[in-house]
């Protein structure tokens, strides 16, 4: 018993993680990227655009606080 319990706890406990990390992108309040999401998202821009081959494409961001 005592292990069928302790699978069911961990899988608790890292879905929990799991959930949480991908929240720590978000503003909890507004709904939108953070810092560190915004961060994320430029970097995979830049590298779908070097997937794509567009070494000449212009990337510009702008980010108002």
């Amino acid at each position: 018993m005592l292990l069928f319990a302790a699978s069911a706890l961990n899988h608790f406990f890292f879905t929990a993680l799991r959930n949480d990390a991908a929240r720590a992108y978000y503003d909890q309040l507004t709904g939108l990227r953070n810092r560190r999401g915004l961060h994320v998202a430029v970097e995979q821009m830049v590298r779908e655009s070097r997937e794509r081959g567009g070494g000449n494409d212009v990337l510009t961001v702008l980010c108002l606080d």
